[in-house]
């Protein structure tokens, strides 16, 4: 059932046993809490607050809207991109060239039939062997193509959420905020009682790279060396950030 109250819900567990924190009203304070039913562990936290950390872990992801750092951002991380799609790319090229290798003999093989030169078995058990050929190499050009079939809109996708990541979640309405929440931290947010800290195992490597990437250059071009609560202050020591770059990516082509 959809809750205002409880945006986290099915979304935050327990730093120390993993299960869902549920959701429940206090009727003396009436307030709404989350907490942890797990016997002996206990964990219990009010959900504004734990609302309001969540927005600051959106602020720490969000870059500001300045047009010569976001131009290079949006530059780099298209460079990212190609470097992580390189195999790819590379996979792609030889197998339109194979393709375009096969559909010459298949021109050729018809034009021997037509002339005469080969019979009618001929044709047909060659013109079966290169149409299993030519399935089979369209097939793996196909999966070449789960990645981003378009850059520049998966690009444009990206920056336009990372300039309002924060706002874009306060303003939502629930179905959207949760959608937002497991684009950005695919594996949702833990809470910790005994450090009364929140965290996440990962974070979208597209957002976390772009967050991560303007606070560089944004410190470098005004001089300042200090760092705001950012990427590497959210996930936990186990965290995979790089490993799901491309696919990460591929997400914002359907948005």
């Amino acid at each position: 059932m959809e809750n205002d109250d409880v945006l986290l819900k099915r979304f935050l567990s327990c730093d120390t046993c993993g299960k869902f924190m549920r959701a429940y009203k206090s009727k003396k304070i009436d307030k709404w809490y989350y907490k942890c039913c797990t016997k002996g562990c206990g964990s219990n936290k009010r959900a504004d607050d734990l609302h309001e950390r969540f927005q600051a872990m959106l602020e720490s992801l969000t870059i500001p809207p300045d047009e010569q750092l976001n131009e290079l951002v949006r530059i780099k991380l298209a460079a990212k991109y190609r470097e992580a799609n390189k195999e790819n790319t590379l996979l792609k090229s030889e197998l339109n060239k194979q393709l375009a290798e096969l559909e010459k003999k298949i021109s050729r093989l018809e034009e021997r039939y037509v002339l005469e030169e080969i019979d009618r078995e001929m044709f047909f058990r060659f013109k079966e062997k290169y149409q299993a050929e030519r399935a089979e190499l369209v097939a793996n050009l196909g999966l070449t193509e789960m990645g981003v079939s378009n850059l520049e809109n998966a690009l444009e996708s990206a920056m336009a959420y990372v300039l309002k990541l924060a706002p874009m979640w306060a303003f939502s309405d629930y179905e959207n905020k949760q959608k937002l929440q497991n684009l950005v931290f695919p594996s949702g947010m833990t809470y910790n009682r005994e450090k009364d800290e929140c965290r996440t195992s990962r974070i979208n490597s597209v957002f976390a790279y772009m967050s991560s990437l303007a606070l560089v250059l944004e410190n470098k071009k005004t001089g300042n060396s200090s760092q705001k609560f950012g990427v590497a202050g959210l996930v936990e020591g186990t965290g995979e950030m790089s490993d799901f770059f491309e696919g990460d990516l591929g997400l914002f082509k359907r948005m």
